[in-house]
């Protein structure tokens, strides 16, 4: 990808003409994104193989809804993080056909991971630092709206498979921002008190 990345900021920089700092960024950027899409090409396809396709599109959709503000923890590597997607995105989903969550669950489950959101969002990481203390509070409200308009989705919609995935995504988001799953990772926690202190 860093070779892949190296052609695509050339062929870019013939138009942009940016260098030293600003040529590495771009170009970080541009590994960062076929990175991302080589892993979400592979959870898709395998996802398609498994005819699990729509389930996986539900979990990542809502994964993703509260994410965008919510942040989290990331993996170390690449194929750490390769492996635990695939887990989240194709196991979880092949799992939950045989899991049914009624109305009251997806409650209980939804007010678990709303009081997370609560506590817990926006949570960074060593490298992306959250530095501001009104971006946080935006960025909480921001993720407590999406968690909200998800547990409403969840409990009015009729079909439990969809249902159960809407919260199982959202749960697993709401996983990955608590000071619990960071310990266990060995990860540090609160990383904007470093530059704010």
């Amino acid at each position: 990808m860093e070779n892949l990345s190296i052609k695509y900021a050339n062929k870019i920089n013939k138009y942009t003409k940016k260098n030293g700092l600003e040529f590495e960024k771009m170009r970080l950027g541009i590994e960062i994104f076929l990175i991302n899409v080589s892993k979400l090409l592979i959870v898709i396809s395998i996802s398609y193989i498994l005819n699990l396709f729509f389930f996986t599109l539900i979990i990542i959709s809502s994964f993703c809804f509260i994410r965008r503000t919510a942040f989290g923890l990331h993996a170390m590597n690449s194929i750490v993080c390769t492996v635990v997607t695939i887990a989240a995105f194709v196991i979880t989903p092949y799992i939950s056909k045989y899991i049914m969550l009624n109305n009251y669950m997806v409650l209980l489950l939804f007010t678990i991971s709303i009081l997370i959101l609560y506590k817990y969002a926006p949570s960074d990481t060593e490298a992306r630092p959250i530095l501001g203390e009104k971006l946080r509070r935006n960025l909480r409200r921001d993720s407590l709206l999406s968690g909200c308009t998800l547990s409403l989705l969840a409990l009015v919609i009729d079909n439990g498979n969809i249902k159960t995935l809407i919260t199982l995504g959202t749960l697993m988001e709401c996983i990955s921002i608590h000071p619990l799953i960071y310990k266990i990772c060995g990860r540090r926690y609160k990383n904007y008190e470093k530059y704010e202190n």
